[in-house]
C-alpha cells in the first residue's frame, strides 16, 4: 500500500514539473504555428556602472533563444550559446537570425540559423557588440542596371567604441551589411546612422523603410530612415511625452505599435501605444490600461498583437493583446523563472519593397577635391513649430551655423570638467568643430556642400553672427547624397511649397568641406583665457577686481577663478548664459549695448560700458566670446587626440 502511495505521489510530482516545463500555456486554444523567442534570465539588477545600452547588454547574459511547438512545448535552439537574444525570421519563413555570443568574454555578433536551430552561420565578426538584426528586402547597389539584387541584414553595432553624448556608455549606430557578396566589392558594411545619442530597437517597414528610436537628450525618438541610410525623419516623438518610445512594429491596419515609458526602466518596459501611418505626429492612441508593463510587440499571421507582459514583478509572458479591454488576452506562454520575449512566428510573412539607394555608389562626388560630401537645402527656415523662431522677423536671420559633434573614444572617460555648469547643449560628452557658415537669403534659403557623414547642428545667426536659435538634435548628409528640409523644425506633416528658393537660384552653394584638422574650435581654457589674461587682468585682477569680479587664471577644484566666477558668480549676478551670447551681459560689455532683452530687464541707455574701457576688443576677439558661450561656455573642448 505504500509502495502504491509512493509511485502516485511520483507520478504527481513528475506531471508538476511537466507543467512547469511547458510554462504556463495551459489554454485549451493553443497555436497552429511555432513561435520563436528569447528567454532573460530574472536576475540583472541596473547600478551606476551599467547604463542605457550597456545595461541591456548586461541583462542578457545567460539569455536563450527557444521555440515553442502547437503542443506547448519548447525546444532550446541556442544551447552551444553562452547568451543569444533577438531572434528574427527570415520572410520565407525557413532562417533565423539572433545576435549570440558562444562564450561570456566574446563580443556579441550576429549569426543566422535554419528555423529548427540548425546550421548556424557567424555573420559580423570584429564590427563591436552586435544585436537586433533583421532581414531587409532583396535590392543592388550596382549600376546601371541595378538587376543584381541580394539580401541585406540591419542591425545595431557599437563599432566605432565612442561613448555616447552623455557620457554613459558605448553609442550604437545602425549598419547594412549584404549577407552574400556585392559584384566587385565583396561583402558591403554600411553605417546608416549617426546619431551621438545612439539609435537602438530598429524594426523594418512594408514600404522599405527602417524604423528606429533615437535618443536625442536622453529621450527616445522614432525616426525612419531608408535601408540604406539616406532620407532620416522625425516619426513621432521628438518631443512629444513620454519621454520614451521604443520597441515599434507596423501592423496590418496600417498602424505601428510601441512601448512608452516616462522613465527609463530596468526591464525597458512600459505601456503600449501606437500611432497610423498617415498621421503619425497627430493620431496618438494609449492601447493599454491598467498596471502592469509590456514589452516586445509583434503582430500575429492573423492580425492580432503578441506581447510579453507582466503585471509586476513577476516574470513576462506571451500574450494576445486584448484591444477592446486594453489589456492581456489570451496566454501563449509563461515560463516563471525566465522572462519570454521577443515572440515572433516561425512562418513566412511578406517582404518588404526594395528601393535602389541613391549614394555610396555616388559617393564619388568631387567637391573642390573633397570626395564625399553631400548637400543640404533648406526653404526657410522662418516656417517652424518653434516659438522663438516663429517670432523672427523675414530677413532677421543672416547665417546658418554648421556646429561638427565630435564624440569621445571609449578610452577617454568622461570626468567632471566635461559637465558644464547650466548647459544643456551640446550634451557634455562631446567635443564641437565649426565646419563653417552660410547665408541665409531674404527668404529664408540656405544650399551648402558639407562634408558627409557627419553629425552636425546648426546654429541661425544675426547680423552680429550671434545666435538666435540652437538645433538641439543631430543631423547629419551620408556620403554623395542629397537632403532637403522645408524649415526650422516645421510640421512634419506639411508638404512644402512648390516654389524656387533664392538660395537655389543663385546656384552658389556654400562650401563647408575642410578636414577635420582645419575646423575651428573654441573653448574658455585655449582660446578665452588668453583674451581675458591679455585685456582684462589687469583691473580684475588682485585683492580688490574692478567691479567685484575676478577674471584670474588661479586653479580651483574643477576649473579657474575666472571661468568659475563668469559662469557661477557670487550673488547672483549674471555674466554669461551658455548657448545665448545675445542674453550674456559679458557680451553687452564687450559690445557696449545690450544686444537682446529676452530674459532681462531692458537696461538704460548709457548704462552699460564698453570693456575694456581704454581699447575695444577686435572684431576676431570679439568673436571669440559670442562663439564660446553660443556653443555651451565650454571649459576645454579638445580631445587628448587634438592637444
Amino acid at each position: 500500500m505504500k509502495a502504491m502511495l509512493w509511485r502516485k505521489f511520483t507520478f504527481f510530482i513528475v506531471l508538476m514539473f511537466v507543467a512547469l516545463a511547458i510554462g504556463a500555456s495551459s489554454d485549451s486554444e493553443r497555436s497552429t504555428y511555432r513561435i520563436v523567442f528569447t528567454q532573460e534570465p530574472m536576475k540583472a539588477q541596473k547600478s551606476e556602472e551599467t547604463l542605457g545600452w550597456a545595461f541591456r547588454k548586461a541583462r542578457l547574459e545567460g539569455s536563450r533563444i527557444v521555440a515553442l511547438r502547437p503542443d506547448g512545448t519548447i525546444s532550446v535552439l541556442t544551447s552551444e550559446f553562452a547568451s543569444a537574444c533577438d531572434p528574427f525570421v527570415s520572410f520565407d519563413g525557413k532562417r533565423i537570425l539572433f545576435a549570440g555570443k558562444r562564450t561570456p568574454e566574446e563580443r556579441w555578433n550576429i549569426y543566422e540559423m535554419n528555423a529548427d536551430g540548425s546550421n548556424k552561420t557567424q555573420i559580423t565578426k570584429d564590427l563591436g557588440d552586435c544585436m537586433e538584426p533583421l532581414y531587409l528586402a532583396l535590392a543592388s547597389v550596382t549600376p546601371p542596371n541595378f538587376d543584381d539584387k541580394i539580401r541585406w541584414i540591419t542591425f545595431t553595432s557599437t563599432l566605432e567604441n565612442v561613448l555616447d553624448e552623455q557620457g554613459e556608455g558605448l553609442a550604437p549606430s545602425l549598419y547594412a551589411m549584404s549577407l552574400s557578396p556585392v559584384k566587385g566589392r565583396g561583402r558591403v558594411l554600411w553605417r546608416t546612422t549617426y546619431n551621438l545619442g545612439g539609435d537602438i530597437s530598429p524594426t523594418v517597414m512594408q514600404d522599405g523603410r527602417v524604423l528606429f528610436s533615437s535618443r536625442q537628450r536622453g529621450n527616445f525618438a522614432l525616426m525612419t530612415i531608408t535601408w540604406a541610410g539616406d532620407n532620416v525623419n522625425p516619426f513621432y516623438g521628438t518631443r512629444e511625452s513620454p519621454a520614451i518610445k521604443t520597441m515599434a512594429c507596423e501592423m496590418p491596419d496600417r498602424t505601428v505599435v510601441f512601448i512608452e515609458s516616462d522613465e527609463d526602466t530596468q526591464d525597458d518596459g512600459g505601456q503600449l501605444a501606437r500611432v497610423s501611418l498617415q498621421r503619425p505626429m497627430h493620431s496618438h492612441e494609449t492601447l493599454s490600461k491598467g498596471k502592469g508593463r509590456y514589452r516586445t510587440p509583434h503582430p500575429s499571421p492573423d492580425g492580432e498583437l503578441m506581447v510579453s507582459y507582466t503585471p509586476g514583478e513577476e516574470s513576462y509572458g506571451i500574450y494576445l493583446f486584448d484591444f477592446e479591454t486594453g489589456r492581456p488576452g489570451r496566454k501563449i506562454y509563461d515560463d516563471p523563472i525566465w522572462n519570454d520575449v521577443d515572440a515572433m512566428p516561425i512562418l513566412p510573412h511578406s517582404e518588404p519593397i526594395a528601393r535602389i539607394p541613391m549614394l555610396e555608389f555616388a559617393s564619388v562626388l568631387d567637391i573642390k577635391g573633397f570626395k564625399g560630401a553631400g548637400q543640404l537645402h533648406c526653404m526657410n527656415i522662418y516656417d517652424s513649430d518653434q516659438p522663438e523662431v516663429r517670432q523672427l522677423k523675414p530677413g532677421q536671420v543672416k547665417w546658418a551655423r554648421f556646429i561638427e559633434g565630435a564624440p569621445i573614444p571609449a578610452a577617454e572617460i568622461p570626468k567632471s570638467e566635461f559637465r558644464i555648469p547650466n548647459s544643456p547643449w551640446p550634451p557634455p560628452a562631446v567635443k564641437t568643430r565649426i565646419l563653417g557658415e552660410a547665408p541665409v537669403e531674404p527668404d529664408g534659403s540656405f544650399f551648402v556642400n558639407i562634408v558627409g557623414n557627419t553629425p552636425f547642428f546648426i546654429q541661425i545667426l544675426d547680423e552680429n553672427r550671434m545666435a538666435l536659435y540652437t538645433m538641439h538634435a543631430w543631423a547629419w548628409v551620408r556620403s554623395g547624397s542629397q537632403r532637403g528640409c522645408i524649415g526650422c523644425h516645421e510640421d512634419k506633416e506639411l508638404a512644402l511649397e512648390n516654389r524656387a528658393t533664392q538660395a537655389l537660384l543663385k546656384m552658389r552653394p556654400a562650401f563647408l568641406i575642410d578636414p577635420p584638422e582645419k575646423r575651428r574650435t573654441v573653448d574658455f581654457r585655449h582660446h578665452v583665457m588668453p583674451i581675458i589674461e591679455q585685456h582684462c587682468a589687469s583691473c580684475h585682477g588682485g585683492a580688490t577686481p574692478k567691479g567685484g569680479l575676478a577674471l584670474s587664471s588661479e586653479p580651483t577644484e574643477m576649473f579657474n577663478r575666472a571661468y568659475e566666477n563668469l559662469l557661477n558668480p557670487e550673488e547672483g549676478k549674471k555674466y554669461v548664459i551658455p548657448g545665448s551670447a545675445r542674453n550674456s551681459p559679458l557680451i553687452w560689455q564687450i559690445f557696449g549695448r545690450q544686444i537682446e532683452a529676452s530674459s532681462a530687464e531692458v537696461l538704460p541707455t548709457g548704462s552699460i560700458s564698453q570693456m575694456p574701457p581704454d581699447k575695444p576688443l577686435s572684431d576676431d576677439k570679439k568673436r571669440t566670446f559670442v562663439e564660446w558661450i553660443d556653443l555651451g561656455a565650454k571649459w576645454d573642448n579638445l580631445s587628448k587626440a587634438d592637444e
